[in-house]
């Protein structure tokens, strides 16, 4: 059964604004002008035709298991086949953003579960009768091979194919430890990349999702760890309220995640556990800036039903990291008669 037929028909896309900036926490007006007619934003700063990328000693190493698939005036898009991981190199700086930091693994400081859903592009919670599951590309399909990619305009794009060991395979291998069990395949999705002049556009077709009626998918996390960081000179920007910034500062003992749901709680569920008095985001949109590099996320479609976190250095690891989840099943716990307690997920 196709996603569109049983979740939201909606698009979902993140386009990630790659900035040459020398930046700083203001704007000089010589260099910008907005057109208050259009709402436009145009940076005169980076209208020069085409840039020469000059790698550092460090990413051209780590771009060796990595293979060029577009590039345009301003950016080259990378892919790596082994992993399903992409870089994006912006040619004016020569600063490269990873979809997933080769640093980390390098990190001997995060445990390895952690460190496999930081591998992973993707995110996955479903539901499997009254329980509630989450899976990862990294373990339930990098590991296993179940992936692929082909090359379209101006990109590429990845598909996973999800498998995981059910409660009913467990609870079989378990009265019969001479079977082999073989992971149930639970879903099919897609991510593309794509290059649009100064601007990386990740896109899940909701239209190439295809599950089961028994395993949903009801909640997709994209790329946490995109542009990760561990430097000490920079920020998060989160959209708590009109905007706020988390800085970087490794010696907070008291620091922890932040999540927001993008306008707000969906007023037409129950909401059980209210949370405490938090800002709305206003915005979608999210960043990262680090040292005299930035960049800017801005979600274009399925934005009512997104949310935003971050998790600043020390929560999850040592890097700073912002990301955007999206809700494609809205589900509600009933009971299905006044004289019974039996309860359904609807």
């Amino acid at each position: 059964m196709k996603l569109s037929h049983r979740l939201t028909a909606v698009l979902s896309a993140i386009i990630l604004l790659l900035s040459c900036c020398s930046c700083s926490d203001g704007l000089q007006a010589a260099d910008y002008q907005i057109n208050s007619e259009q709402f436009s934003f145009t940076n005169y700063a980076s209208s020069a035709s085409d840039y020469q990328l000059a790698l550092s000693e460090t990413d051209s190493g780590y771009l060796q298991d990595y293979e060029k698939k577009q590039e345009n005036s301003f950016l080259v898009l990378y892919y790596q086949s082994q992993t399903g991981y992409i870089a994006v190199a912006d040619k004016r700086t020569g600063k490269v953003w990873y979809s997933v930091s080769p640093e980390l693994e390098e990190d001997g400081v995060v445990e390895e579960d952690t460190k496999k859903l930081l591998s992973s592009p993707i995110q996955v919670e479903y539901k499997e009768l009254q329980a509630f599951k989450s899976v990862n590309t990294f373990t339930n399909s990098v590991e296993d091979g179940n992936f692929s990619s082909e090359d379209i305009d101006n990109g590429v794009a990845v598909h996973y194919t999800f498998t995981d060991i059910t409660k009913a395979m467990a609870e079989e291998a378990s009265a019969d430890t001479n079977k082999t069990i073989v992971p149930q395949k639970l879903f099919d999705i897609t991510i593309e990349y794509t290059l649009d002049h100064e601007s990386l556009i990740v896109t899940v077709p909701m239209e190439k999702i295809s599950y089961t009626d028994n395993y949903p998918p009801l909640s997709i996390k994209l790329l946490q760890n995109f542009g990760s960081s561990k430097e000490k000179e920079g920020y998060l920007v989160v959209p708590d309220g009109s905007g706020a910034l988390i800085r970087f500062d490794t010696e907070k003992s008291n620091v922890s995640p932040f999540l927001s749901n993008v306008y707000g709680l969906d007023k037409t569920l129950e909401i059980k556990n209210q949370p405490s008095k938090v800002e709305n985001s206003t915005l979608p949109v999210f960043g990262l800036k680090e040292k005299d590099n930035a960049f800017l996320a801005i979600i274009e479609d399925s934005e009512a039903v997104a949310s935003i976190g971050a998790n600043p250095a020390g929560t999850l690891s040592e890097r700073n990291e912002v990301f955007a989840s999206f809700q494609t099943l809205a589900y509600q716990k009933v009971s299905i008669a006044a004289a019974s307690e039996e309860s359904k997920f609807v």
